[in-house]
């Protein structure tokens, strides 16, 4: 493991949140415990990279461009989104797949030059997207 920090934003931030609160819920339900709910960003994150499989197969452009809508339902703690910077604890292989993601979104956008937290920030997006049927 690996730990990494990566300004994302508030937006990314606000994701986050709540795919903490769906992984939470999904934790809940198959352990059954309280206990064992408990989600870290870097979890979220290593989700990510393994749900989005194959990274060319992402159409970057089109998911920039994608409305992303936070339904009502979640509960989202407006001190928590301030700041930008995260820090990941990061599974071995997943540093690549941000790399890999970071450039065919450089490719996407006519190879102009993008930072590997708007790799992440897209990955999370695309996560959440997934995860709230989008």
């Amino acid at each position: 493991m690996v730990l990494k920090q990566f300004e994302v934003g508030q937006d990314c931030k606000r994701w986050l949140l709540c795919l903490k609160q769906i992984l939470a819920e999904e934790l809940k339900e198959k352990y059954g415990s309280e206990g064992l709910t408990r989600v870290e960003y870097g979890f979220i994150l290593n989700q990510a990279v393994l749900d989005a499989g194959d990274l060319t197969k992402i159409n970057f452009k089109e998911l920039l461009d994608k409305k992303l809508v936070i339904p009502s339902s979640f509960e989202i703690d407006e001190k928590k989104v301030s700041g930008g910077t995260i820090k990941f604890k990061l599974k071995d292989g997943v540093e690549e797949k941000i790399d890999q993601a970071t450039l065919l979104i450089s490719e996407a956008l006519g190879n102009v030059r993008t930072y590997r937290s708007f790799g992440v920030k897209m990955i999370i997006k695309n996560y959440l997207l997934k995860k709230l049927g989008q």
